[in-house]
């Protein structure tokens, strides 16, 4: 029972954490707004080092999950 309910957890934190991306570029703040300040004002060396903070969390988000699951299993 505990597994299933960690997964899930995990699961739900990793959608949550690419949701917040999505929102942000729709104008409800964040990562993503910040993103899409720095297009709006061609500013893309900062729009790259925010893409790259964002694909590092899902990578660590990922791996930690995956670990996680493996010890729980």
């Amino acid at each position: 029972m505990v597994p299933q309910f960690v997964g899930l957890l995990l699961y739900r934190f990793d959608v949550n954490v690419r949701s917040s991306l999505v929102l942000g570029l729709v104008g409800a703040g964040g990562v993503g707004l910040l993103i899409k300040q720095a297009i709006k004002s061609f500013q893309f060396d900062q729009m790259l080092t925010h893409i790259i903070v964002v694909l590092v969390l899902i990578v660590v988000v990922d791996q930690a999950s995956a670990l996680i699951r493996r010890r729980l299993a």
